[in-house]
């Protein structure tokens, strides 16, 4: 094993959003990637995450990749190790925006568990199937939520985000066990929250009576509402 081979820096990137991931897949992503580096000898020098953000989501909206990208133009590390290509991105484009920035950097990119090695022949290919891939992924998440959505409201239950004035009240199935032997929640139903209803009644109020929605604001702020 040649010197130049052993003293290259190594950075690992890791992603989960909440398609069924945890915060631990994070460390279990960097594991992976840690076997990977030993194997080769190679000295990690660097690690970015970002967690609960969606795939979809380009650099704006991901800090930790943003800063993944900043220092591997600055060639702050030669190989970036990822799980897989699918936590670069979950996008079609921006995955392949992604490789090409590193091909063009002259920074290694390794998809451990899929096999993608910017090193190695036919990467682009390969890339450009996995790319494909996670785009469909993404299409039928957004049609399984959806549907999911529409199927919990018809059913009586809150379809999602957070209401000023009320509160979430889970609802369960205690016919039903997770794996953990807890019951089965099914549903959220939207409750009055007594303390911020006085305010939502009062914005109404102070709107009847010929406050502007600004007056209103500065009135809330004020008051520390």
């Amino acid at each position: 094993m040649t010197n130049s081979h052993l003293s290259m820096r190594v950075a690992l990137y890791a992603r989960y959003s909440s398609e069924g991931q945890r915060e631990a897949s994070i460390e279990d992503q960097y594991r992976n990637c840690e076997r990977y580096a030993e194997r080769e000898g190679w000295q990690i020098v660097e690690r970015y995450h970002d967690k609960a953000i969606s795939g979809s989501q380009g650099a704006t909206g991901r800090p930790g990749y943003r800063q993944m990208l900043a220092d591997a133009q600055a060639k702050q590390f030669d190989v970036l190790l990822v799980d897989d290509f699918s936590r670069l991105s979950r996008d079609q484009v921006e995955t392949e925006t992604a490789r090409r920035r590193f091909v063009h950097w002259g920074v290694r990119l390794i998809g451990v568990s899929d096999g993608i090695d910017t090193d190695v022949k036919g990467h682009k290919m390969l890339s450009g199937f996995k790319g494909l891939m996670n785009d469909f992924f993404l299409d039928d998440l957004r049609d399984k939520t959806k549907r999911g959505m529409v199927g919990q409201v018809l059913k009586g239950y809150h379809g999602g985000g957070r209401s000023y004035g009320y509160r979430l009240v889970p609802e369960y199935d205690p016919s039903k066990k997770d794996p953990y032997g807890q019951p089965v929640r099914i549903g959220t139903r939207l409750e009055i929250d007594p303390g911020q209803a006085k305010w939502v009644q009062w914005i109404f109020q102070s709107y009847t009576d010929g406050l502007s929605p600004v007056k209103i604001v500065e009135d809330l702020t004020r008051r520390e509402v």
